[in-house]
């Protein structure tokens, strides 16, 4: 049996995705290109879908980052770490 890779084997980053990256079926289509050229790099993505623009309306302008008010997607990427080669994972 192969153990699941710990956090230590990966390299992990994150990003909150604004609502205009699916705005429109152009902008769609782009973030579903970024998407698949992550995952065919042998990388993953996985994140949680939000809506904070309600809540945006009510709160005080400094209740929450920026970012969050316009999100749609907390995204968290994630490439597997070359426990050998140190400029491979410089590469990735």
């Amino acid at each position: 049996m192969i153990p699941d890779p710990g956090v230590t084997d990966v390299n992990m980053g994150g990003r909150i995705i604004p609502r205009s990256a699916v705005s429109t079926p152009t902008s769609a289509a782009a973030f579903t290109d970024a998407i698949q050229f992550i995952a065919k790099g042998g990388n993953i993505l996985f994140g949680v879908t939000f809506d904070m623009a309600k809540f945006a309306k009510t709160a005080p302008s400094n209740a929450v980052l920026p970012a969050w008010r316009d999100g749609i997607f907390d995204a968290v990427f994630g490439s597997p770490i070359d426990m050998i080669s140190t400029e491979a994972n410089v590469e990735a």
